[in-house]
């Protein structure tokens, strides 16, 4: 995904009120445990630096999640871009072992 970082803000205010995990196309796949994970790392703050633009028809949201609670190693990089019109995720990035449950903790911290 290309980065938008000239016209990024820490403002959540394209972001639609209504984002939720059902934007992730295998949002019914999802376990309860993997959601409990990614909101639980969104409120113990390891979601961070969140920045979001608004390229044409989408809204993208870059952040960084800590790999531990020491926070001793560098951060992952986690990226999610929603289409606007279609109210869903078009593109997903994240390495982190809770995965999806920590891009649905980006939605969660953007609302």
């Amino acid at each position: 995904m290309a980065s938008d970082s000239a016209s990024a803000t820490d403002s959540v205010v394209y972001v639609p009120d209504t984002i939720s995990v059902s934007y992730l196309d295998r949002s019914k796949d999802l376990s309860q445990k993997v959601l409990e994970k990614g909101l639980n790392c969104f409120t113990q703050g390891c979601i961070h630096n969140i920045r979001v633009s608004k390229p044409e028809n989408r809204i993208r949201v870059d952040a960084n999640c800590w790999r531990s609670k020491r926070k001793s190693q560098p951060p992952y990089s986690l990226q999610i871009e929603i289409n606007v019109e279609k109210s869903t995720l078009t593109e997903s990035y994240c390495k982190c072992k809770v995965g999806l449950g920590i891009l649905n903790a980006m939605s969660l911290s953007t609302v």
